[in-house]
């Protein structure tokens, strides 16, 4: 144990990813209030404890996707809804430390 650190004090850990891959999705355009599912994939189980959201980066603009599902699992996913203002004509990227 680390000088200074308390019994049964929370330990933080910061995981630092490749890039997830998004699948294409086989469409080129989403309309507005149009949502789509994103999936993280790890190589061991997680579990999810808070609210873990995926930071996208839609035209310069960062958005926010929701955890939707998946923990106890090998794979999160996450959900969007297209917003009105959304404009991205090279595609959706999702920097490799976009995970919250």
């Amino acid at each position: 144990m680390a000088a200074g650190a308390q019994t049964g004090a929370p330990m933080v850990f910061l995981v630092q990813l490749p890039p997830p891959i998004v699948p294409g999705s086989g469409r080129d355009t989403y309309r507005s209030s149009e949502s789509f599912s994103i999936a993280v994939n790890f190589n061991e189980t997680v579990t999810v404890t808070g609210t873990p959201q995926l930071a996208l980066d839609i035209g310069g603009q960062i958005r926010q996707a929701d955890y939707a599902s998946g923990s106890g699992s090998g794979s999160l996913y996450f959900d969007y809804t297209v917003q009105p203002t959304d404009v991205d004509t090279d595609g959706i990227s999702i920097a490799a430390n976009a995970l919250t």
